[in-house]
């Protein structure tokens, strides 16, 4: 970590373990300005990994695109059988 006066090395005289994380007071190495720093556990609430609503709505909205599309195929392919195409280069028909 450096010094956020004059960007020189620290060293860390206390350190401490809380409840909240690790609190750590610094001294710069040059300038001897102290400072404290705070490191905190990551857990998966605070990134709120899951809004369930958001989620919900996400795959409603698919699902409905998702039915969209498919109707619009099938559409396309009944005017394709309709016309009495067939794609010559695979002998498939269509």
């Amino acid at each position: 970590m450096y010094c956020p006066k004059c960007h020189g090395g620290t060293r860390v005289p206390d350190s401490r373990t809380t409840a909240q994380g690790q609190t750590r007071r610094r001294k710069c190495l040059v300038c001897g300005y102290c400072f404290t720093t705070y490191e905190r556990p990551k857990s998966l609430l605070d990134e709120k990994v899951l809004d369930t609503e958001k989620t919900k709505m996400i795959a409603h909205a698919l699902i409905f695109e998702m039915e969209r599309l498919s109707a619009e195929l099938f559409k396309v392919f009944g005017e394709i059988q309709e016309s009495g195409c067939t794609d010559n280069n695979t002998g498939i028909d269509l």
